[in-house]
């Protein structure tokens, strides 16, 4: 597998009007393998996760209590992790007043792209500098456990090979800059990462041996052989739901390198040889029935760190 040379970093998003405006980026799994269930009741997995450039929009002003508004209705409550993180980071840090934000969501929710998660982590970072905190990463990922196992992952980005429930990450170098498609049907699926872990036998756990070897391709700057791109629900989905299976087949086309399941999906993705490839194939899927289509490329953690203002 490999891309084309890294984009300059853009400025970091200023602020504006008093609001300090910032991204919250995207996630897709180059690798997703369940090792098993643990005695815990969880299940053991090993991935390899790698940020793309969508991103949710959220922005930050001082505020006399904690206030959340969303453009998507359904998650303007309490129940959003941009409010429980907003939440726990004044509980533990005695912070007595508050801040108003504001999320735009343009992240699938639900999508197997890590949107809330990524919400979460951007609120965790731009508080503890709000705030004046200077907590170090490591505090703040002990906190996010708190939150959902990715959001430790999105508090850097980039690649990253995660294991246990995903909270255990060990940062890759880059992965070389791609870019991707990205096709999320509108398929409902009610309480979805819980139903489909329990449709996973036995048969459906591997050893981890394929994540490993992607990842140790990364850290010697190897190629990465298509085969290498594996996901646990992958077959599990494209099974059980007629759409993913056609959408699957529709990425099948020239200049496609890979085409994969991110999370516990149901967002597909396909890496392309080149942007001029990755183009033509949004513009021919854009208006596909029942299903978003986005247009998007891998970047790095130093990218995200330019564009976050470390």
């Amino acid at each position: 597998m490999t891309g084309e040379s890294s984009h300059p970093a853009q400025k970091p998003m200023a602020a504006e009007g008093g609001k300090l405006i910032l991204p919250a980026f995207a996630k897709i799994n180059l690798s997703l393998e369940v090792l098993g269930k643990r005695p815990d009741g969880y299940h053991e997995i090993m991935s390899v996760m790698q940020t793309v450039e969508l991103h949710d929009e959220l922005s930050f002003r001082p505020a006399k209590e904690i206030i959340l508004r969303c453009n998507l209705p359904s998650l303007n409550d309490e129940d959003n992790l941009v409010f429980k993180a907003a939440r726990l980071l004044a509980r533990c840090a005695d912070i007595r007043n508050g801040v108003e934000i504001e999320l735009v969501k343009r992240i699938p929710v639900a999508g197997g792209l890590g949107g809330g998660s990524s919400d979460a982590a951007c609120t965790l970072i731009v508080l503890n500098r709000l705030w004046h905190l200077d907590y170090p990463l490591e505090k703040l990922q002990d906190l996010s456990a708190e939150l959902g196992s990715d959001v430790a992952f999105f508090l850097q980005g980039g690649a990253a090979l995660a294991e246990g429930r995903g909270e255990r990450l060990s940062p890759l170098p880059a992965f070389p800059t791609t870019w991707v498609v990205l096709l999320t049907p509108h398929i409902s699926l009610p309480d979805k990462t819980r139903f489909l872990y329990s449709c996973l036998t036995p048969a459906n756990h591997t050893d981890g041996s394929t994540t490993l070897a992607l990842s140790l391709a990364l850290r010697e700057g190897q190629p990465i052989p298509s085969t290498l791109f594996r996901n646990t629900f992958e077959p599990i989905l494209r099974k059980k739901y007629r759409l993913i299976e056609d959408l699957h087949s529709k990425l099948r086309l020239p200049g496609v390198e890979v085409i994969g399941l991110s999370g516990s999906g149901p967002t597909l993705y396909a890496l392309c040889a080149s942007k001029s490839v990755a183009n033509t194939i949004y513009e021919r899927l854009l208006n596909l029935p029942e299903t978003t289509v986005f247009l998007t490329r891998t970047i790095s953690r130093e990218e995200i760190r330019a564009k976050m203002g470390h």
